[in-house]
């Protein structure tokens, strides 16, 4: 029994070594992509999901097709054809899903082009599946919108304070899920009562900040937010880290 249970672990920890060994193999080209797109402004979040995507699609092939040596080999079309049908009927993506995956793994074979790393970029010749047209947006009528900035100004908690804010700054301000994420401490300019919001391209705008919400944005950083840096984060999550967007 424990022979069988000894060749068992070692099998399955051959195969463990294997994928780490697959893997190694490109993360130099990796790496080397992601300090291209930094140098070229990229926002955080564009490089953190062109992350989680090239991993993902690096994870396929070594998964599925571990006879690829290259991503120069003749098949990786096929390949990646496979990868986004993968992600339509296995992960049920959607096709903009879809779409940025095959975005990204296109930039990334046109940057291994540029440097001579393969011969041409393969990605390029697969199409982009249509996307159908977006559904009228849905807003929240006035007494909704009253309604809820009622419910928070009543709620309870440690998070409460934060949620109203965040809200706020969304209804009144017309900020962004993702804006609002984004908010340092230093992006509030308390003596001029203003607010700076980094937008779609890393572009800055600012806004006027309502002496109401000034105040409960100053409460909050004094009781709740008591990072030191004005680069730290303004809304911080029960691990006091930056809230995500989802």
């Amino acid at each position: 029994m424990n022979l069988i249970l000894i060749i068992v672990y070692l099998y399955f920890w051959g195969q463990y070594q294997m994928e780490n060994l697959q893997k190694n193999k490109y993360e130099t080209y990796i790496q080397n992509y992601f300090n291209y797109i930094e140098l070229r402004n990229y926002s955080q979040k564009t490089i953190n999901e062109y992350r989680y995507d090239l991993n993902t699609f690096i994870s396929f092939i070594i998964k599925y097709h571990p006879e690829i040596k290259s991503l120069d080999d003749e098949h990786i079309i096929g390949i990646i054809e496979e990868f986004l049908l993968y992600l339509k009927k296995d992960r049920n993506d959607c096709p903009a899903t879809i779409n940025r995956k095959l975005f990204c793994i296109r930039s990334f074979f046109n940057f291994l082009s540029r440097r001579n790393i393969i011969k041409e970029n393969y990605a390029s010749k697969i199409e982009s599946i249509q996307v159908p047209k977006n559904k009228r947006h849905i807003y929240l009528s006035l007494r909704q919108a009253h309604q809820l900035q009622n419910y928070c100004e009543k709620s309870q908690g440690p998070f409460a304070t934060r949620n109203e804010i965040m809200i706020r700054l969304m209804l009144e301000l017309g900020l962004r899920v993702s804006e609002v994420a984004e908010l340092n401490i230093e992006s509030i300019d308390f003596e001029n009562n203003e607010l700076q919001v980094k937008g779609k391209g890393n572009k800055y705008r600012y806004l006027p900040l309502p002496h109401h919400l000034k105040n409960k944005i100053k409460t909050y950083i004094q009781s709740f937010n008591k990072s030191e840096s004005a680069a730290s984060p303004l809304f911080l999550s029960r691990n006091n880290r930056r809230i995500s967007t989802r």
